[in-house]
């Protein structure tokens, strides 16, 4: 399949958990994920969710793709705060990699929103880089359709995060 004839040509794979949950696929997500695992086991596979929500669910959703799936990483939408990630991070051996600046069309409603004089997507770059990062874990989402913020977040991190 596409898995094998890709392994040796990418970074990771990074299935989109919507696309086997709309279709009642959820074992075959798990069977997926399973097999890159087995098979490609230097290849990391991150979950695409872009999970966001309360401390309680957010452990149930880190349960979901730690512990069933087995993902190596997940996706996770920041903007409910530090304790919507920290169930995440209770995972030492996990990444999360947080939402900062995306490509898709509304991003920029809220992203470049005004928040104690710097953009939202920058004061995510901020505290992703530094504040939430005490094990090294977080990397961050930026589109690669944005050179400009691609560099203002570099500019922020100022030093390597784990690789997303």
């Amino acid at each position: 399949g596409i898995v094998d004839a890709t392994a040796d040509l990418v970074c990771c794979f990074k299935p989109q958990i919507a696309y086997f949950a709309a279709r009642r696929a959820e074992d075959q997500l798990e069977a997926l994920i399973a097999h890159i695992h087995a098979q490609h086991p230097d290849v990391p596979v991150i979950l695409d969710a872009k999970r966001g929500d309360i401390g309680s669910t957010a452990e149930q959703y880190a349960i979901e793709a730690f512990e069933r799936y087995r993902a190596d990483a997940i996706t996770v939408n920041p903007y409910m705060g530090r304790d919507s990630i920290d169930p995440y991070l209770a995972y030492p051996d996990k990444g999360v990699i947080l939402l900062c600046r995306t490509s898709n069309p509304g991003g920029s409603d809220l992203q470049f929103l005004d928040v104690g004089g710097e953009k939202l997507y920058e004061r995510v770059a901020r505290l992703a880089s530094h504040e939430w990062n005490t094990s090294g874990q977080v990397s961050l989402v930026v589109g690669a359709t944005f050179p400009a913020e691609i560099a203002r977040v570099r500019a922020i991190v100022a030093r390597p995060m784990a690789p997303a």
